[in-house]
């Protein structure tokens, strides 16, 4: 399929009618829908790739963190990053300890502090009012689904 520099030229000059809309709408799913499909075919063959790697240097890295290898000129790094997460119902305990003691929890725990969308949208309107200057709305990325087929 050919490759278009500016691909809405007539949209934007206005010449173009509905049919050749629709054709260019056609050409453009089905040309998304074959990228996506090179893509995801892409990605798996990477996936493999990596594991391969990783099964012949198993043994040489660490369990966590970064470790650097050489073998036959190739500089290889490996990055198995470590995730940890907190049990809440735990830490707030451990919080009223700390508390009872007379010391601050937040010297030693973050505290994230958000609110449920779903809530905020059926809080009654007074209650809405006294959130919204703490409320900031960021857009996310855009993503377009073709549903149907392009064909």
């Amino acid at each position: 399929m050919q490759r278009r520099i500016w691909p809405l030229r007539g949209l934007a000059e206005g010449t173009s009618n509905n049919r050749d809309q629709g054709g260019l709408m056609r050409e453009l799913v089905q040309e998304k829908q074959a990228i996506t499909e090179q893509m995801a075919a892409m990605k798996d063959r990477l996936d493999e790739i990596d594991e391969e790697i990783f099964s012949l240097v198993k043994d040489r890295i660490k369990p966590q963190g970064s470790t650097t290898l050489e073998q036959d000129g190739i500089k290889l790094t490996v990055t198995i990053p470590m995730r940890a997460s907190w049990d809440e119902d735990m830490l707030r305990q451990i919080a009223e300890k700390i508390r009872s003691h007379g010391d601050n929890p937040e010297d030693f725990i973050q505290y994230k502090l958000s609110v449920l969308e779903t809530k905020y949208k059926n809080f009654p309107g007074p209650v809405r009012n006294l959130f919204e200057p703490a409320r900031t709305i960021k857009p996310g990325k855009k993503q377009i689904k073709v549903v149907g087929n392009g064909a």
